[in-house]
């Protein structure tokens, strides 16, 4: 009786083995080529009515978008992984629209002239391009942070993520 008992014990074990070791495989774990940057990312909360997803997709491109007030913005482009920084690059678009930088919050209008993504193109939609330019993120505990380049006039407005609980296969457009 004590040996059937140890049999199955056995082969439970060697089944639970199993199934824990491909499920390594399938997310990438087991070879190593896990990309800890991939998923969805939710902006950080403001104290303003904004909001943001950030998705890292598995092909080396992301999608962002915003929704604040009464604006909409998004991006698409690639991105490329240096040590231990995720740098994201938007792709140029074909479509008008109003172009923003990300990471610039604040500006002053008087010195502002409202660029668009073509010279001389005027948008129908009051949508704008966000044009990532070798924006550089990082992790610090499970936040993903945001590398400020330049000193910022709003330096409290963070363009940070926290890891979002959505499906990464979700398309935004």
């Amino acid at each position: 009786m004590k040996k059937r008992v140890n049999i199955v014990f056995s082969i439970l074990l060697l089944v639970s083995c199993t199934q824990k070791s491909d499920q390594r495989v399938e997310s990438g774990e087991a070879t190593g080529n896990r990309n800890p940057f991939e998923g969805i990312w939710e902006s950080i909360d403001r104290g303003f009515p904004y909001k943001s997803h950030l998705i890292i997709n598995r092909d080396s491109t992301f999608e962002f978008e915003y929704g604040a007030c009464m604006s909409f913005g998004y991006s698409q482009g690639n991105w490329l992984i240096k040590d231990s920084i995720i740098i994201l690059n938007s792709f140029e678009t074909d479509s008008c629209f109003y172009l923003s930088n990300f990471g610039v919050d604040c500006f002053i209008i008087e010195d502002y002239s409202i660029e668009t993504t073509k010279p001389e193109c005027e948008p129908t939609q009051y949508i704008d391009y966000i044009r990532f330019d070798q924006e550089e993120f990082y992790f610090e505990n499970d936040t993903l942070k945001h590398v400020v380049k330049d000193q910022k006039r709003c330096p409290e407005i963070k363009n940070n993520f926290f890891r979002g609980n959505k499906d990464t296969t979700a398309n935004t457009h």
